[in-house]
């Protein structure tokens, strides 16, 4: 059936074209923080990108200015200081969040955050820092959810410390 909702998603990597393509109506692959669409969004929805871009302030201005007015910003990215991260540094170990290696993932870590691949995280927020970062640059803070796997309904009210944090902002 025809809901009237057309999905546009975009991805530098090509390897993600066919997953994309099963849940939007038309597939970008090339660079968000280049790419001329050509016209607003309603909605935006960027669930754990933040924290592999560098120029996270390029990355919240272009995704303001391509939000129609009042439109809807969905941000999620892990939380440096989670209660596993707190932990993790507590014991002397580097936060699951974040890597000292380009090639692999477990330097320093507790065993259960080890992974054989880096992920590539170049910018990993707190909560207050993520907040603060969305209103200097002109979104309003409408909700904020903790999302954590391991412990869910626990930390869904105190994004603060949960595995995640996720920001419903609306453009000012």
């Amino acid at each position: 059936t025809n809901t009237g909702i057309s999905i546009t998603s975009i991805d530098f990597n090509e390897t993600f074209r066919e997953q994309l393509s099963q849940v939007s109506d038309r597939v970008i692959i090339d660079d968000f923080l280049t790419h001329n669409f050509g016209r607003t969004f309603d909605r935006l929805v960027s669930g754990d990108v933040i924290e592999h871009i560098l120029d996270t302030d390029l990355f919240l201005k272009k995704a303001h200015s391509l939000l129609a007015e009042n439109g809807f910003f969905y941000l999620q990215t892990p939380n440096l200081a989670s209660w596993h991260g707190r932990l993790s540094l507590l014991f002397g170990y580097t936060p699951e969040a974040l890597e000292v290696s380009m090639s692999k993932n477990y330097f320093g870590k507790f065993w259960i955050f080890r992974h054989e691949n880096a992920i590539h995280h170049v910018r990993i927020f707190t909560y207050k820092a993520l907040r603060e970062m969305c209103t200097y640059y002109g979104f309003e803070v409408m909700q904020a959810v903790g999302v954590d796997h391991r412990i869910p309904a626990i930390f869904k009210h105190i994004p603060q410390i949960a595995g995640s944090v996720c920001l419903k902002l609306r453009k000012k």
